[in-house]
């Protein structure tokens, strides 16, 4: 079962695309490329928005385990 798993995953990762589609996925990579840089400049340029969305998450949270013990 085990080598019939890893050679169907074999087969599924030997992708056969079309120009288009060849064009088209190296187009989503670039975007998605671009996406992450574009968050982790957020990220660089903002270095309080990590402790204010955790601090919003601990937040929540006590306020759903207060409503659930309620």
């Amino acid at each position: 079962m085990r080598k019939f798993l890893i050679d169907l995953w074999h087969d599924l990762s030997k992708v056969n695309r079309t120009p288009q589609q060849q064009k088209n996925y190296e187009a989503i990579e670039r975007w998605k490329a671009k996406q992450k840089q574009k968050a982790i400049n957020f990220l660089n340029n903002n270095p309080l928005i990590i402790p204010f969305i955790l601090g919003i998450m601990i937040l929540s949270m006590t306020v759903i385990f207060a409503l659930s013990i309620h």
